[in-house]
């Protein structure tokens, strides 16, 4: 199983562009880099090395990719998706989709991704599905003059083994 996470910044509220203090900003064209868990599971968070991290704003709304990818060679049954958002953070709901062979245009997910976790379905063996959401920052009001780090997670889930991983994300209010 293979888990690329892919996260875009969204323009600042005064129309600056948010900042990453890591190797950039990725695109859906950039190569992921990734990371070894074990012999068949990886994590990847596209266009960043570990450790890398993401500055922001608040109010600003992070737009997320995650794809799904078995490699294991063998029929994933069971997928499931978790996000763990901080309390400053909170998922923009209707924003949730998933696009795999069945649904080719997209589908809305009909249940909370912050929950315990989004069935996305059963996988062959280089099988993928992306499932695609919003994060909102909270407002000015919920930091102070000091930057805040902030780390939303993703948790995908297959047949017994878990593997996740977190955006480490400065927060910083214009004072």
């Amino acid at each position: 199983m293979v888990a690329l996470f892919a996260w875009w910044w969204p323009q600042a509220p005064d129309g600056d562009e948010t900042r990453s203090t890591g190797r950039g900003e990725p695109s859906p064209s950039t190569s992921p880099g990734t990371a070894e868990n074990s012999d068949e599971l990886l994590v990847s968070f596209q266009g960043m090395e570990p450790g890398d991290s993401i500055e922001t704003m608040p109010n600003a709304v992070l737009d997320v990719q995650v794809e799904y990818r078995n490699l294991s060679g063998k029929h994933q049954k069971n997928v499931s998706l978790h996000v763990g958002l901080p309390s400053e953070m909170t998922l923009v709901r209707g924003t949730e989709r998933i696009l795999n062979t069945s649904n080719v245009n997209g589908r809305l997910l009909d249940a909370e991704l912050t929950g315990p976790g989004v069935d996305i379905g059963g996988y062959l063996p280089e099988g993928n599905a992306f499932v695609v959401f919003s994060i909102r920052v909270d407002g000015p009001d919920s930091f102070t003059c000091n930057p805040r780090t902030l780390t939303p997670q993703v948790v995908l889930t297959s047949g017994g083994e878990t593997v996740s991983d977190e955006l480490i994300t400065r927060v910083v209010k214009r004072c």
